[in-house]
């Protein structure tokens, strides 16, 4: 993993008239592509309205297309990877048409035809930046035991061999800063040179230096006590520009000898403010006139930060300011414009996995997709395989302790990046969006006819592309692979770094990666009649291409907005319409006109259509219309009854009881009905069913009461009236009164399930009896009195 402190900004060197450098040298290779149909999944056309039209200028060229802005990185301690027969079918999957070597940073104390037997004498023991003691790092491993762990020279010449690409070497420009021979640029020079011929051809591109104007890299400062030839403590542009004189001269004298054209770069800050000040300008006045492209290196989002989303998918856009930047300091050094490479890319978010997720993936081929509209010659994403650091990994492949992932599994970049180069054609060409600045598409051509997309929905809100073909004729189907994450996301909106990746619904068996199947997934695929709209969904890049053929496919740019709105919950009649049900959004402002309107009262129903209407604020949208159902539920009556005063037996049921209303018109009938004659007890239930007359909005309900039916015989008024009970509730002890007049008689306390609890005689003329009730416990009870002249029944509520 890359380890960098800089930070990086805006290009502020910018002339608003200069035109971009061609990618010369590196078009050299280009080839006509063709592209087969694939096998296809038939899918209906986007059933929404556009809100996005991307115009493909068929006929409007960008540049040729280089087989060498698909590259990668390798790295020296990742293991012998070309013995790994499954890593080479992917990289060969990738044709990836360029690979760095031998590393990063380890490149300024690679030491390529060495190994840690021969270590080179005129070394110090530590360097005062970018290694400590045993720094150097060797390209001859002759242990059994080192190709698990390391690679050397050869294995990275045989992983070009088995995937048939291209290399890009870097050689190490440090040791001419720290080396203490008494010429160490010249013996610097002379071991590039040696590689250059023990190379032979199998790599055309080579660079001077990794990142040398860092202060973390080995080079960058020195120990002048040790220094022999009078070079300053700290590296300045003129102090590099002339040592890169002396390696141009030494490394293509000996591809001459061989007779081989090798092309050399030297290594410029992309942004002001990304190195010393005027880097760039002084290494151009020294060198510029024998230097054949400009290196520069960007992981795009700031250092070490835990980014969201949006800050990664913004990012890419940078690239065309990098390529301003560069070329505009040739002119201020007044030297030719030269090719660019971007030999190094990635992001530096950390925290939520950001590099081993989707959105490192999209990030990756956004960045491919800016490379080739900047006309950037070459690029490589760091890096093949590096390690898992609980997900802050910039390894294309897992390698490591990644939980649940074998050793080289591809992670979603892989996914992207495959469908990437196999969907750009040989020659891209101008692509015009409008409607929403969440989409971003890179357009090509292929030699075979066909015309193709890869469409960008960088935002967090589905969108929905009508893509037209301008000035070339189409065929009568179009094909597209839609990638989008996996729901393994954190629950911050912001930062939904899945690591998975489906493709046309398709997963991954593991923890993270995607479908192993890719290269025989089918694609969708529709019948265009008179447009092509596909539904892109948020977080999501789509690889498209379109058949070609003798239809002109009318341009229609027209666009209507997204609307999003639910079927709400159901309401019960009498509910007025409000914000809870009238609740449709857009991708957009504008004004929302609902009908029914807000505030109506609709009669219940079980699929009542509301509408609404949206006129959008930005006048490049026609207004849109979205409908939703909602059920309305019949409303339940409200009865209104109080519970009726006691009754005795033999008593019938009158509109004394039976009284019940309601607010609304309608039938009562009662259970029992009037002029029953109720049994005697207590809690007689009394029951009404009230029908509305509007049976279409409300339902029939019912309710019940409770009366108390006491049961005399024989006793007069005067003395029913006289019996009371308290207190009200009882404590421990319960005061009958109005016992007087009687002569004998039992008390009994029964429970509402009808067990006796107590029973006491009284066979005095006292009028008042006390009966000691703390044992029952708290609820209520029935108090009998049982007299010779009948039963007097009273209820009663015992307290805690």
């Amino acid at each position: 993993m890359k380890l960098r402190t800089l930070l990086f900004f805006p290009a502020l060197c910018f002339v608003s008239n200069l035109a971009f450098t061609q990618q010369g040298f590196f078009l050299d290779t280009w080839q006509p592509k063709t592209i087969s149909t694939p096998d296809y999944n038939p899918v209906n056309k986007s059933e929404f309205n556009a809100s996005v039209a991307v115009t493909i200028h068929a006929t409007d060229t960008v540049t040729k297309v280089p087989v060498y802005v698909f590259g990668d990185n390798a790295n020296t301690f990742t293991s012998s990877m070309s013995e790994n027969k499954t890593l080479m079918k992917y990289l060969s999957d990738r044709k990836m048409g360029v690979l760095r070597g031998p590393s990063g940073s380890i490149s300024d104390v690679y030491f390529w035809n060495r190994s840690h037997y021969t270590p080179p004498a005129d070394v110090p023991d530590s360097l005062l930046s970018g290694g400590g003691k045993d720094f150097e790092w060797y390209g001859i491993r002759p242990d059994p035991w080192e190709p698990g762990w390391t690679m050397g020279i050869d294995s990275f010449y045989s992983i070009l061999a088995q995937t048939n690409v291209t290399g890009i070497l870097t050689v190490n420009y440090g040791y001419a800063r720290y080396g203490t021979s008494n010429d160490p640029v010249a013996q610097a020079a002379h071991m590039a040179a040696d590689w250059v011929r023990y190379d032979n051809g199998r790599t055309k591109f080579w660079e001077i230096g990794n990142e040398v104007s860092g202060s973390w890299e080995a080079g960058y400062r020195i120990d002048t006590s040790l220094n022999k030839d009078g070079q300053p403590e700290i590296i300045t542009g003129t102090l590099y520009g002339k040592h890169c004189r002396v390696f141009v001269d030494s490394m293509k004298a000996a591809a001459a000898e061989k007779g081989l054209e090798i092309y050399i770069g030297a290594v410029t800050c992309e942004a002001s403010g990304s190195g010393p000040a005027n880097w760039n300008v002084d290494l151009m006045k020294e060198a510029g006139d024998v230097i054949d492209f400009y290196i520069v290196h960007s992981y795009y989002t700031p250092y070490n930060q835990n980014s969201t989303a949006a800050v990664l998918l913004s990012a890419p856009a940078q690239t065309s300011g990098y390529i301003n930047y560069v070329n505009t300091c040739a002119q201020q050094a007044g030297m030719p414009l030269r090719p660019i490479a971007l030999t190094e890319y990635n992001t530096f978010a950390v925290g939520s996995k950001q590099a081993v997720s989707q959105i490192g993936g999209m990030f990756s081929a956004m960045v491919v997709g800016e490379v080739i509209k900047s006309k950037i010659g070459l690029s490589c994403r760091w890096d093949l395989a590096n390690g898992w650091g609980n997900g802050d990994d910039h390894g294309m492949y897992s390698y490591g302790n990644e939980p649940g992932v074998p050793t080289f599994n591809p992670r979603p970049a892989f996914f992207y990046l495959y469908y990437m180069q196999r969907f750009m054609g040989d020659v891209m060409v101008n692509t015009t969006t409008k409607g929403s600045s969440a989409i971003v598409a890179y357009s090509s051509t292929f030699r075979s006819g066909q015309t193709a997309s890869v469409i960008v929905n960088k935002g967090s809100a589905p969108q929905y592309v009508r893509v037209n073909v301008e000035n070339k004729k189409v065929g009568s189907r179009y094909y597209f692979y839609t990638l989008v994450g996996g729901t393994d996301v954190p629950t911050d909106v912001t930062r939904p770094f899945s690591r998975k990746v489906y493709i046309n619904g398709q997963g991954p068996e593991l923890v993270a990666g995607g479908p192993m199947n890719y290269a025989t997934l089918k694609a969708n695929s529709g019948v265009i009649n008179d447009e092509i709209v596909i539904d892109a969904p948020p977080y999501s890049v789509t690889y498209l291409m379109i058949d070609s053929g003798n239809t002109d496919l009318a341009i229609n740019d027209t666009l209507r907005p997204t609307i999003q709105w639910s079927n709400p919950a159901a309401i019960t009649y009498g509910t007025r319409l409000s914000s809870t049900q009238l609740n449709a959004t857009a991708n957009m402002t504008g004004t929302f006109v609902y009908t029914p309107a807000s505030n109506s009262l609709l009669n219940a129903g079980d699929s009542i259509v509301l509408k609404v209407t949206f006129v959008p604020g930005d006048i490049n949208f026609s207004s849109a219309t979205k409908t939703v159902i909602l059920t309305v539920n019949k409303a339940t009556p409200v009865i209104t009854w109080d519970t009726p005063a006691d009754m005795s037996n033999g008593d019938t049921l009158t509109s004394d009881q039976l009284n019940a209303g309601s607010s609304l018109a309608g039938t009562f009938e009662y259970n029992p009905p009037e002029g029953t004659v109720v049994d005697s007890g207590m809690n007689q239930s009394l029951q009404v069913v009230f029908y509305p007359d509007d049976s279409s909005n409300y339902t029939t309900a019912t309710k019940t009461v409770l009366v108390d039916v006491n049961y005399v015989t024989g006793l007069s008024e005067n003395e029913l009236e006289a019996i009371r009970i308290f207190p009200v509730p009882a404590g421990n002890e319960l005061v009958v009164s109005g016992l007087a007049d009687l002569k004998e008689a039992e008390l009994s306390v029964i429970s509402p399930s009808g067990m006796l609890m107590l029973k006491e005689s009284i066979t005095v003329h006292n009028n008042n009896k006390t009966i000691n009730v703390s044992r029952l416990p708290a609820g209520m009870y029935l108090l009998e009195i049982n007299t010779r002249s009948g039963v007097i029944c009273k209820r009663f509520i015992k307290g805690n």
